[in-house]
């Protein structure tokens, strides 16, 4: 696990082997603190009078309210049948902590959209500055428009709540003050 903020996180994980029919077969759970860079290894014994088949080995891991899950099938086999140098392979495990990481990581960006997304549309206002010969006068539906967009982007969970708020406050201020004008 990657922490790529600059607080540490405190994450718990919930690990478990399932049948196909959703019963837990064996789980573990344990809580960690990532500060930077976390790697660790755990073994989930399966029990000896196991059944042969096909069971799921799922993974869940929560930290500040968001969730990343992800799962494999493995096969368990009898071991009569098992041919000599036959070695477990441990890819689906690798695959799945890589998954983790990949989601932990996509889930702690997320958290910087808003800031990216602010940079990024100072940079387009930049660019429309220059190409704008005569500024434009702002008009009563110009706000309205505006207002739109910014429910649209709450919504979309581009801004959050606070920063919505607060634009929408100084728009609506632009607002009664253009219409007071006009009186």
């Amino acid at each position: 696990m990657i922490n790529i903020g600059d607080e540490p996180i405190n994450a718990n994980l919930y690990y478990a082997i399932r049948d196909l029919d959703g019963n837990i077969i064996s789980f573990n759970d344990e809580a960690l603190r990532v500060s930077d860079e976390l790697s660790i290894i755990r073994k989930l014994k399966v029990p000896e009078n196991i059944k042969e088949g096909n069971y799921i080995f799922y993974v869940k891991a929560t930290y500040n309210g968001n969730i990343a899950i992800s799962s494999d099938l493995f096969n368990v086999l009898d071991i009569a049948q098992i041919p000599v140098g036959f070695e477990f392979p441990l890819i689906g495990l690798f695959v799945i902590l890589i998954l983790i990481l990949t989601i932990l990581t996509v889930l702690n960006l997320r958290e910087h959209k808003e800031i990216k997304y602010i940079i990024g549309i100072n940079e387009i206002l930049g660019k429309i500055k220059y190409w704008t010969k005569k500024k434009k006068e702002i008009t009563k539906e110009d706000l309205e428009r505006q207002l739109q967009i910014l429910k649209a982007e709450l919504e979309s969970d581009y801004i959050n709540k606070v920063t919505y708020n607060k634009q929408k406050k100084k728009t609506e201020e632009k607002l009664n003050k253009l219409q007071n004008s006009k009186l």
